[in-house]
């Protein structure tokens, strides 16, 4: 069967496509498949591609190329330099009551060296079910939208995790409890954490704003829970806290 992957968006210089669930990026230390975004992608375009930054495996949604190495450095750069506003939306454990800033730094998995890392999380809806966890009778979830603000490892859902509020269907940083009742009830499987949109300013063109779609898995939760399909970025983030 031929993979292909849906193009959010393309010019001469670098494309958006669509990651699927459990899809590597890239082949590397850790994802040793035949098929990965990269590969599916040179094959699709007739071309070579260079990926801008990375998605976890389970993590679906916005993924960008570039189409040369001089639009490779300028992209990567701009990721580096903070000037694209990315927006990943996550159903969490428990309801989050208001919007903050989540300040924690964290161990670089190449260096060891501890780094800064910083996210704005905002609450978009919540739901209680009646289905026991643990001590409690019922189980509560929330739709959360978080726009980090460094590219950490995990960083999304480690910040989430810090807030006691961990992504549905994580392995390493969830609740096993919650995971285990949550796909018993709805069986929706993996991580539900999905990179909604892009917002940059391209060297060559100007500002871009990239929507990728929900896909079938998470999208079927949504309307069941009747949440928004449609999620904005914050535009207007309130001030840090002084530490």
């Amino acid at each position: 069967m031929s993979h292909l992957l849906k193009l959010l968006y393309e010019d001469n210089r670098c494309v958006v496509v669509q990651k699927p669930y459990f899809m590597g990026v890239h082949r590397s230390e850790l994802i040793h498949d035949r098929i990965t975004c990269l590969s599916v992608l040179r094959n699709q375009l007739g071309h070579h591609v260079y990926p801008v930054h990375r998605l976890d495996r389970q993590t679906t949604g916005a993924l960008m190329f570039a189409k040369d190495k001089e639009a490779l450095s300028s992209l990567m750069e701009l990721f580096a330099g903070k000037q694209v506003q990315k927006l990943y939306v996550a159903v969490v454990r428990g309801w989050l009551k208001e919007a903050q800033w989540v300040d924690n730094a964290m161990d670089d998995p190449t260096t060891g060296q501890s780094v800064e890392a910083l996210s704005y999380c905002f609450p978009i809806a919540e739901t209680e079910r009646p289905w026991p966890v643990g001590p409690f009778e019922k189980a509560r979830y929330g739709l959360v939208g978080v726009q980090p603000h460094s590219g950490r490892w995990h960083q999304v859902r480690r910040h989430l995790r810090d807030l006691n509020r961990p992504i549905l269907g994580d392995s390493v940083h969830g609740d096993t409890k919650q995971n285990r009742v949550f796909k018993k009830e709805t069986g929706m499987y993996g991580l539900m954490l999905h990179a909604a949109k892009l917002k940059l300013v391209l060297p060559w063109s100007g500002m871009i704003e990239v929507t990728a779609p929900f896909e079938k898995r998470f999208s079927r939760l949504l309307q069941r829970w009747e949440w928004p399909t449609a999620i904005d970025l914050a535009e207007e983030l309130p001030p840090r806290a002084e530490s």
